[in-house]
């Protein structure tokens, strides 16, 4: 069952050691511990922690993109953090782990913020950059291959939605990340629909 599934920390190392610094590895680990301090005891609708799910998202930047920049790995395993939590705000993120992780995890939340209907702020799709298209792209991927995704009060509103939403921005990029993350949440789709 996917949603039992996460990446622990030591494989995080493991997958991390020998791609980039130790003092980036430590900044990931950093990030990866906030997250679990914060979201490990909320749950989902299958319930399992909402943790679990920041670091499937992270585990397919790693495993399946092969990306490895630091910051687009901390923003990951922080994606949910805002929308989470009172306790954390962007002048801690900021502090912690600095401006570009705080400005791409408030961008996603910004953007979750409309996609769900807590904001009447406009955020076009097209307008969002490469490196938060790839975080909320492999979100929706996670969510597609979860169990948590037949527990959506609507899961065919929810696949409406982010087609709606973000396919067409991403069939205009050029990014080959975001090329597979598109083709693989078309292909979960469609095995949804039959």
């Amino acid at each position: 069952m996917i949603d039992e599934n996460f990446i622990s920390k030591i494989t995080l190392e493991e997958l991390l050691r020998d791609k980039i610094s130790p003092a980036e590895i430590s900044k990931v680990i950093g990030a990866y511990e906030m997250s679990e301090a914060v979201l490990i005891g909320q749950l989902t609708p299958s319930g399992f922690p909402i943790f679990y799910h920041s670091t499937r998202v992270a585990k397919i930047l790693l495993t399946e993109l092969n990306i490895f920049e630091p910051d687009l790995i901390v923003a990951t395993l922080l994606h949910n953090i805002l929308i989470n939590s009172d306790e954390i705000s962007l002048t801690i993120l900021d502090y912690n782990f600095g401006s570009n992780v705080s400005y791409l995890v408030q961008r996603i939340t910004d953007d979750y913020k409309i996609r769900i209907g807590l904001s009447i702020a406009v955020m076009e799709p097209d307008r969002i950059d490469d490196d938060c298209l790839i975080i909320i792209l492999s979100d929706c991927l996670d969510i597609l291959r979860s169990n948590d995704f037949l527990n959506f009060l609507n899961p065919f509103a929810f696949m409406d939605q982010i087609s709606q939403r973000y396919f067409p921005a991403a069939e205009t990029r050029t990014n080959k990340n975001i090329s597979f993350l598109l083709n693989n949440c078309k292909k979960e789709i469609n095995k949804i629909n039959g």
